[in-house]
């Protein structure tokens, strides 16, 4: 397993995401539980874009999705500030 900054160059031009992600959360030590609350939360987000890979959509994406959870999924609001900060 190799240990890398990955770039949104590099996110587009491969095709596997959630690879990229579960190697950078290993490399950082972090559990397991942290690993799958990720990957669940990244594609939540993909499906909610219909399937549109996360670096073509930016910040305002970010900020629809967020305000997704808050109105419709009945995530508190406090989740969705500490996310955007």
């Amino acid at each position: 397993m190799k240990c890398q900054i990955i770039s949104p160059i590099n996110l587009i031009d491969q095709s596997k995401l959630l690879d990229q992600v579960r190697t950078m959360i290993r490399c950082k030590r972090m559990s397991l539980r942290t690993d799958k609350a990720y990957e669940n939360c990244i594609k939540r987000f993909i499906v909610y874009h219909k399937k549109r890979h996360p670096v073509v959509m930016g910040e305002v994406g970010i900020r629809d999705f967020l305000n997704h959870l808050v109105v419709d999924q009945n995530v508190a609001p406090s989740t969705r500030n500490q996310a955007l900060h």
